[in-house]
């Protein structure tokens, strides 16, 4: 019983972590090339083991656009008749991610070389 409670614990830990990393996790997805928003929700979900809903990713692509990390267009979808919207880095985005990914990497080797 006890190690159910602690897994659960640990489990509420990993959910609340990722989803403070979300928009590192959003410019790290698209550094591999555009997304959707509905691919984006499918790649978090697989790479990161986190449910994301739309409502979730959306105001974070919004904002990681504001600040001109991403960029997103409108292509018609063919078949559908609702237009698909793609998101891809931008090169002020790669230059973000870079950084953030080198910041928390030292803060990590900090805290395990502080942590024996």
């Amino acid at each position: 019983m006890r190690n159910q409670t602690n897994l659960k614990l640990i489990q509420e830990q990993e959910e609340k972590v990722t989803k403070q990393f979300l928009d590192l996790q959003i410019l790290y997805l698209l550094r591999a090339g555009p997304k959707t928003l509905y691919s984006m929700r499918g790649v978090l979900l697989q790479m990161f083991g986190v449910q994301r809903s739309f409502g979730t990713i959306h105001p974070h692509l919004t904002r990681l656009e504001k600040l001109g990390l991403i960029e997103g267009f409108t292509i018609s979808s063919g078949q559908s008749h609702f237009p698909k919207r793609i998101y891809r880095l931008t090169r002020k985005g790669r230059a973000s991610l870079d950084r953030e990914i080198s910041l928390l990497s030292k803060m990590v080797l900090k805290m395990a070389k502080n942590g024996r």
